[in-house]
Parts: structure tokens; C-alpha cells; sequence
């Protein structure tokens, strides 16, 4: 059943790489996986442990890093990696965080890049992923501004 949740994202290479410049994807950071969620009906296909709300579905126990307008997606579990690349998207809006997405063998998907600021103070890294109708979210803590 564990293998379940690397196969979705593996299977659906949801991951992107990073920009250069200064307003892209921050290098360096440890993004993990929190949910794996369907485009066509929304369900949750697979979640972090105490991200699932309740549901029953597969745990989700995957990292990332962004290097080098490259992205690297690691089951914790089995050490098993998968390699996509990302590209700013031609077509985005000035200062958009919107990239192409490529992984072999798969088709062309995007990435969505931002930071989430709570009441609270905090803040953290959230990129997006989407490929073939699924969409992985994963978040990285940042630094104090």
C-alpha cells in the first residue's frame, strides 16, 4: 500500500524544477509532500500523515528539491527518485510563478509556486504540481523575513 503513493506521483511526474532569478522557486529548500488530489472530481488521492482529514487513503511520505531548473522526487520509504524539469511559461503574466513541467514520458504539465502567509505569523513555501489530472501539493518551511 505505500507503494501506492509513489507510483501516483511518479506515475503523474508532478514535479518541476527551479528559476534563477530572484522571484522563482527558492533553491535549497525541503519540500514535502502533504496531498495528492484529483482535478476531475477533487478526491484525495493519497495525503500526509495527518493531512488526510479523516479519510482513509494511502500515506504519502514523498519529498522534493529544486536545483538547477530541475525537480527531484523522493520516496522516503524506498529511496526511489523520479526527475522532472521546469521552465517559466512563456505565456505567464509578468511576475507570475508559472512553469511548464516535463517529465520523460509523460505529458506536459505545470507548476505553481507561492508563498502562504497565516494570521499567525508564520509563513512557508507552497508549489503546486500538476500533471496528467492530478495535482501534488507540497510545502517547504522559509526563513524568518
Amino acid at each position: 500500500m505505500r507503494r501506492l503513493p509513489l507510483l501516483l506521483a511518479l506515475a503523474l511526474c508532478l514535479l518541476t524544477g527551479c528559476s534563477s532569478d530572484a522571484g522563482g522557486i527558492p533553491e535549497g529548500l525541503t519540500w514535502t509532500a502533504q496531498v495528492l488530489q484529483s482535478q476531475g472530481n477533487g478526491a484525495i488521492l493519497a495525503a500526509a500523515s495527518g493531512e488526510d482529514g479523516g479519510r482513509a487513503v494511502p500515506v504519502l511520505d514523498i519529498t522534493a528539491q529544486v536545483e538547477q531548473g530541475k525537480v527531484i522526487l523522493t520516496d522516503r520509504a524506498s529511496g526511489e527518485t523520479c526527475t522532472g524539469s521546469l521552465a517559466p511559461r512563456a505565456d505567464a503574466a509578468p511576475g507570475s510563478q508559472i512553469y511548464t513541467l516535463r517529465f520523460p514520458d509523460r505529458p506536459e504539465g505545470h507548476a505553481v509556486y507561492g508563498v502562504t502567509e497565516y494570521a499567525g505569523g508564520g509563513r512557508e513555501a507552497t508549489l503546486y504540481l500538476t500533471v496528467e489530472q492530478r495535482t501534488l501539493r507540497l510545502t517547504a518551511p522559509l526563513p524568518e523575513k
